[in-house]
């Protein structure tokens, strides 16, 4: 729940991340499930992939 409340407040705020962090981060989301299953917001992970989908 942190990890995706986190990245719904950098997501809304546009934070720039470098790819490697990029890649880090979506590796730790899908470790976490919530690539399956979120708990704020059911198109969480399509939202997270296009945002660190951005510029790389």
């Amino acid at each position: 729940m942190a990890f995706e409340g986190m990245f719904i407040e950098l997501m809304k705020k546009n934070v720039a991340l470098g790819i490697e962090e990029k890649e880090s981060l979506r590796s730790l989301g899908e470790e976490l499930g919530l690539k399956k299953e979120s708990v704020f917001d059911v198109d969480f992970w399509q939202k997270f992939e296009n945002f660190i989908a951005v510029d790389c």
